[in-house]
């Protein structure tokens, strides 16, 4: 199974992110809510069997890895896929100190030799996808977004559980802070 870490955000800012994707609604094949597809930003995503879960957990939290983490969320970004598709994002900007935290979580005894989904090291490109729409042509061709979108401060917490479909972030199985 597809398990992520993840940071995710307080009920605040996750209902300004919720609003900004139901913008794009329309024709997306991705909308955030508070239950299937939570905002969040990916720190690495990774195969896991069902039982090594909690252990990954518990290894996290003995390492000394910061449990929460203060970003922005910064600008949007239509990021076209080679397959056609076209994802709108915004991005996490977090500099070394973000780079840093995803290097603790890949440095975890438990994740060595696991297949990792997304970006690492140089190609480490966290943000918080909106939408997907199936060719950059869906794309609404004016996007009238509140201004706060463009520089967002948030504190978020790191997280682990399972994605779904379209690289979302389901209900987290553990949090920190729980």
């Amino acid at each position: 199974m597809i398990y992520a870490f993840a940071l995710t955000f307080d009920s605040t800012v996750s209902r300004a992110l919720i609003s900004y994707s139901e913008f794009f609604a329309a024709k997306s094949q991705v909308l955030l809510d508070t239950n299937l597809a939570i905002p969040h930003a990916t720190l690495v995503q990774f195969d896991v069997e069902s039982p090594e879960v909690e252990e990954l957990w518990s290894e996290l939290n003995r390492s000394g890895a910061s449990a929460t983490f203060d970003c922005s969320l910064a600008g949007l970004c239509l990021l076209p896929a080679p397959s056609g598709e076209c994802w709108v994002e915004i991005p996490v900007l977090g500099g070394r100190d973000l780079a840093d935290l995803q290097l603790e979580v890949l440095n975890l005894p438990s994740m060595r030799g696991r297949t990792i989904y997304n970006g690492t090291g140089r190609n480490f490109r966290p943000h918080v996808t909106l939408a997907l729409y199936e060719s950059i042509g869906d794309v609404p061709s004016t996007i009238d977004l509140p201004a706060d979108l463009l520089r967002l401060s948030a504190e978020t917490k790191i997280s682990l559980g399972p994605t779904g479909p379209n690289y979302t972030f389901n209900r987290p199985a553990f949090s920190a802070g729980q």
